[in-house]
């Protein structure tokens, strides 16, 4: 029996979303449980599984143009309403980071604290892979996790313990921050408030630093994608196809770049950011998929963001208390890796179910006590 269909405006991002937040997850699991692929023979399997655990970077820079997409269409669509509150707005994005985030602070010093104790001079807590030859102690300090708090990791704070993945909401948080700041200078309003918000703008950036601000243009290439979509019309069936198919190979030829290592890694991330524009366009139009694996992807999708903040100081902990810290690859080495990941995954469903799986109520509670003002807007 066919499956019936189900029409989800975005099931397909959120397939490119749960994808990235796993590829993470599994390329510093990877990187942590086994050693550098090496120059020994080995199988297909074992040359599979090193090719597709190793991009973790380049899955954060899918996230950011998911992430530039999915922004920009929720202020336009309020915008389009009569609805858009910069108050609400910064509070709604403030409520969605801290009610993962805070709880993965903790959690990061619950779990480092315990593993530098005990497993302190493991590979993972010295900074052989993820804090640049520091060891993640140095890490540990009350202004890091304030810091963090507050997304200035990487401006004035560095990330907090064993958690270095938290570079990136410091970029998101400044890009929501940033994105209003530049679309209301194209909106309709007095050259004085286009003169202020130029100002915010040039402030903005400067405190946050070249990197940061560099970044905000692959965000902005999924703001871009929402323009597209809202000033032409839906393409053909065959034009769908055909920007989907040229999407996926140009991501796949970015790919086999960045392991040939022939340009820079800035380079290639703007490039690999422009063809996953194409590719997030492209799907924008496919909007059937069989009940069953969409209920599974919006699942994944959903708890992504507690895999990405918890999931490093996890694997880090249980590879040193499991003594798998970079191992040979064999069979004994690969079920290790995979009851780890077990672990880390059902950890990782448990805190969105405590704590992300609440934010709707959460910033219900907020809007309630804090911002009665906000009443009635989605």
């Amino acid at each position: 029996m066919n499956q019936p269909l189900v029409k989800h405006k975005y099931i397909w991002l959120d397939l490119f979303r749960g994808l990235a937040a796993v590829e993470v997850f599994l390329s510093h699991l990877r990187a942590l449980v086994f050693k550098s692929y090496g120059t020994e023979p080995s199988g297909i399997f074992k040359k599979a599984f090193y090719f597709f655990t190793g991009f973790a970077h380049q899955a954060v820079i899918v996230f950011f143009v998911l992430s530039g997409f999915f922004i920009t269409d929720t202020i336009y669509r309020a915008l389009d309403k009569g609805k858009f509150s910069p108050v609400g707005y910064g509070s709604d994005r403030l409520v969605r980071l801290w009610v993962v985030l805070i709880p993965g602070l903790i959690l990061t010093f619950i779990i480092d604290a315990p593993g530098l104790h005990f497993f302190g001079s493991s590979p993972g807590y010295t900074g052989i892979h993820y804090m640049g030859d520091v060891e993640v102690s140095a890490h540990v300090t009350v202004a890091n996790f304030i810091g963090n708090i507050f997304f200035l990791q990487g401006i004035l704070v560095n990330t907090f313990g064993s958690n270095s993945p938290l570079w990136s909401l410091a970029n998101e948080f400044w890009y929501y921050v940033l994105f209003p700041l530049v679309l209301f200078i194209f909106r309709k309003n007095s050259i004085t408030v286009k003169g202020i918000l130029i100002i915010l703008i040039i402030a903005v950036l400067f405190f946050i630093g070249k990197n940061i601000s560099l970044y905000f243009l692959i965000w902005l290439m999924g703001s871009v994608v929402v323009w597209l979509k809202r000033n032409f019309s839906a393409p053909s069936v065959p034009l769908r196809n055909a920007i989907i198919i040229f999407g996926i190979l140009a991501l796949v030829i970015s790919l086999y770049k960045i392991r040939t290592g022939t340009s820079t890694e800035t380079i290639l991330d703007f490039i690999m950011a422009f063809f996953m524009g194409i590719l997030v366009y492209g799907c924008l139009f496919m909007k059937e998929m069989p009940e069953f694996p969409a209920k599974i992807i919006s699942f994944i999708s959903g708890f992504s963001y507690s895999l990405y903040v918890i999931h490093l100081p996890l694997c880090i902990f249980l590879t040193a208390a499991l003594g798998q810290t970079e191992q040979n690859w064999g069979i004994k080495s690969f079920m290790m890796y995979l009851l780890i990941l077990i672990l880390v995954l059902g950890v990782s469903v448990l805190f969105w179910f405590c704590f992300e799986s609440r934010y709707v109520q959460v910033r219900a509670l907020v809007r309630k006590k804090y911002l009665p003002q906000l009443a009635g807007l989605p």
